[in-house]
């Protein structure tokens, strides 16, 4: 809670009238700055949407605390989501229920309301972001191609 106040406040607000939600917008490197000052928060993870946004997962060096970042081809990025008890990195294989194959599991965490983010990725580096409500059901938030993970375990 403490940190979407502190970022709110940080960054400019825009909202849209795109889509149904409105997020907390403004120059990336000033986000950038502030998740890594006031966070202690690192890149993590990468992945392209539609080759014109980025998605990106910044988190504290045991993945304590982390945050969503989504930047444009403009160079402003939009606060996504925030949450905590990140892991990163090659989790294991898991079985999709997109595909019915089974896939890799790169990323998971919560979100602060309680909701579980999972992150999953094939071989050839295609993702899809999912949020996972307490009834069990997963709700896509993105998707897209060429995933990046780097660890949250500064022991692996």
């Amino acid at each position: 809670m403490w940190k979407s106040l502190l970022l709110s406040i940080a960054l400019t607000v825009s909202f849209s009238t795109t889509t149904a939600l409105a997020y907390m917008c403004g120059d990336r490197n000033f986000a950038v700055r502030v998740l890594a000052d006031k966070h202690g928060e690192s890149k993590v993870a990468t992945g392209m949407v539609d080759e014109k946004y980025l998605t990106e997962i910044y988190t504290t060096i045991y993945g304590s605390t982390w945050t969503i970042l989504l930047t444009g081809t403009d160079d402003r990025s939009c606060l996504v989501a925030t949450g905590q008890n990140l892991k990163a990195g090659d989790l294991g294989k898991i079985h999709s229920f997109f595909t019915g194959d089974y896939t890799n599991l790169v990323a998971f965490g919560y979100f602060n309301d309680g909701r579980l983010l999972v992150v999953i990725a094939n071989d050839n580096r295609e993702w899809r972001m999912l949020s996972f409500g307490l009834s069990g059901i997963g709700m896509p938030m993105f998707q897209g191609k060429n995933w990046q993970t780097t660890t949250t375990d500064p022991e692996a």
